[in-house]
C-alpha cells in the first residue's frame, strides 16, 4: 500500500499489505480502496470521523489518532524498532516520537527483568 501524507512532511508511506487484507480485496481491480458515502477519496478529516463513527457504532471510545497511538505502542513489544514505526506512520526516519514508543516498551521489559531479580531476595 502507498500513499502520500496530507499534512507536513507530505512523504510517500508504503509499506506491505496484510494477508488478510490481501484477502479482502481479491478481485478488486485497482483505484480507491475505501470510499465515502459520496464516492469519493476520504479527506483527512473525513477519515477521521468515519473512523469515530465507526467505533462509536461498534461501542468502543477511540479515534483514529487513537488507534495509531495504540499500534505504535503494541509494535515494539513485537520487537518492531522506532525506524520500523517511523515508516508505518509516515514519520521522519529517527523522529522522537517512535523512539519514545520503543523507550517505553523497553522500560516495562526492564521493569519485569527487575521484578524478577528481587523476587529471589531473601529478606
Amino acid at each position: 500500500m502507498r500513499w502520500r501524507q496530507s499534512k507536513p512532511p507530505h512523504d510517500y508511506v508504503e509499506i506491505p499489505m496484510l494477508p488478510t487484507l490481501q484477502r479482502e480485496l481479491e478481485g478488486h481491480t485497482g483505484g480507491p480502496y475505501l470510499l465515502n458515502a459520496w464516492g469519493r477519496l476520504y479527506t483527512h478529516g473525513g477519515i477521521g470521523n468515519a473512523v469515530r463513527a465507526w467505533l462509536d457504532e461498534a461501542g468502543v471510545k477511540g479515534s483514529l489518532h487513537g488507534v495509531r497511538k495504540g499500534l505504535s505502542s503494541i509494535l515494539p513489544q513485537l520487537g518492531a524498532s522506532s525506524y520500523e514505526i517511523d515508516v508505518l506512520l509516515g514519520h521522519r526516519m529517527g523522529s522522537a516520537e517512535s523512539q519514545v514508543y520503543v523507550a517505553n516498551a523497553k522500560r516495562g521489559e526492564i521493569a519485569e527483568l527487575l521484578t524478577s531479580r528481587m523476587g529471589g531476595l531473601d529478606l
